[in-house]
């Protein structure tokens, strides 16, 4: 005889929603993938999510990720309106956790979407003095400051950016591409003595980079032009 099943607890179906949540961005990422801020940010959130349900985060950041993770569901079906205003209830409700951090960057890359780039570099901005230890939220924050920079021709304020980056984070394996970054903007700016010479320092601090063989290429090609 089966035996009844027993009433789930407020804490059990906290975590079936949590689960189901999961579920369905994961579904959505690899259905409209590309649509997910250059995929880099979808990507992120999704692998954050899984890490927080396996190594048990307290209630607050739980809570933090499943709004996190509603607010991403609505942008991935194109609600960009209500993506946002779940953003900055991350943003503004859990400040400090890595759940607003990215929240900050989500809300960056919509106002960049959109061509508002004055919007978007402040959102980049407040992701970058809060969390800049990290060197990933940094990378990202940094790389969509770029962007906003790179848009409007502003390349050798975009190469500072990514200048900095490897400057605050010399031991980041996410270092040599920012460098790499900073390098073709000097290039896009004219000043190819300065571009060669970022490129030569990746191939002397970073040896072993993975875009080591890019920059080394890059380089002979620059030089082959005096």
């Amino acid at each position: 005889m089966l035996k009844p099943r027993k009433r789930l607890t407020k804490r059990e179906v906290k975590q079936d929603k949590f689960v189901t949540t999961v579920l369905k961005i994961w579904a959505l990422v690899r259905e409209r993938y590309k649509e997910l801020g250059a995929g880099f940010l979808g990507v992120l959130l999704v692998v954050g999510i899984v890490n927080l349900w396996t190594s048990h985060r307290k209630h607050r950041e739980v809570e933090a990720w499943e709004l996190l993770a509603e607010a991403q569901i609505a942008w991935a079906q194109g609600d960009t309106a209500r993506a946002s205003g779940m953003y900055r209830e991350v943003r503004e409700r859990f400040w400090g956790t890595k759940a607003a951090a990215r929240a900050c960057l989500a809300l960056g890359d919509i106002a960049l979407s959109k061509g508002l780039y004055d919007e978007a570099e402040e959102a980049y901005r407040k992701c970058l003095g809060k969390y800049g230890k990290d060197d990933v939220l940094a990378f990202a924050a940094c790389y969509g400051m770029g962007v906003c920079l790179e848009d409007r021709e502003k390349y050798e304020e975009a190469a500072e950016v990514y200048r900095k980056f490897a400057e605050r984070h010399p031991e980041s394996p996410l270092s040599p591409e920012a460098l790499q970054k900073a390098a073709w903007c000097l290039e896009r700016a004219g000043r190819l003595d300065e571009a060669k010479e970022v490129l030569r320092e990746i191939l002397s601090r970073f040896p072993e980079a993975p875009n080591r063989y890019e920059v080394r290429q890059r380089l002979r090609t620059l030089e082959g032009l005096g």
